[in-house]
């Protein structure tokens, strides 16, 4: 897999699908972007951040939760989606896709899978930022923490970590992931894939999807989006 220079959002083999410092503290509460983010990652708005067991070593805020973000993670392929975040030391600025925002950002969502893809790696905003700035090896590093921490603890389980970047505003998500995929066929060029996937819609919205003849139905199929290559 490769890593790409996005959240515009890279993928690994797997799928990609995507101011001012925010301090997760004991009586904080933590809430995540309400924009368009792939994975769930909001908290109950009640929920508060108990003493998170940071690592002196890498500043992160580590949160496990299995609850949202999964039991027993396949810690192979976390491990192998973390290898595609490369070691870059690059200050790079993340935001979300398609809001008017420069070209050069990473754009979100940001997720990258194993190459079973049965674990993710996502970077998502937290609370109501916009951009968060921060560098790949930065993400690596949190993504690491967190599956020391919570895969391979007694409850093993994916987890987030916050307090990542210079801005505070960027937040980690490690997260299991199953969903049957049959592979058919041969591609002529890894790069036609990852241009449809810097650039293809991604959002939240519900939206019906099945023949036009259906007028319940918002969005036709068969869906195709094409690369220009």
């Amino acid at each position: 897999m490769f890593l790409s220079n996005p959240l515009l959002l890279v993928p690994s083999f797997g799928l990609i699908l995507s101011a001012t410092p925010f301090q997760p503290t004991e009586d904080s509460t933590l809430e995540l972007s309400a924009t368009p983010n792939i994975v769930k990652p909001i908290f109950p708005s009640n929920a508060s951040v108990p003493p998170l067991n940071a690592s002196a070593e890498n500043g992160f805020n580590i949160r496990c939760d299995g609850e949202t973000y999964g039991y027993n993670p396949n810690i192979l392929d976390c491990e192998d989606a973390k290898e595609y975040l490369v070691p870059d030391l690059r200050i790079r600025t993340f935001g979300e896709r398609h809001t008017g925002l420069p070209a050069d950002i990473v754009p979100l969502p940001y997720r990258i899978m194993g190459d079973k893809g049965l674990c993710y790696i996502q970077a998502v905003l937290v609370g109501d930022h916009t951009t968060a700035k921060a560098t790949l090896n930065m993400l690596r590093r949190a993504a690491a923490a967190l599956v020391v921490q919570c895969a391979t603890s007694v409850v093993s389980q994916g987890g987030i970590a916050t307090h990542i970047g210079g801005d505070d505003n960027l937040a980690i998500i490690l997260g299991t992931y199953q969903l049957p995929v049959t592979c058919r066929s041969t591609l002529p060029s890894w790069q036609s894939c990852r241009d449809i996937l810097y650039d293809m819609p991604a959002d939240k919205l519900p939206r019906v999807f099945g023949p036009r003849s259906d007028p319940a139905v918002t969005e036709d199929l068969p869906y195709n989006i094409d690369s220009c290559k």
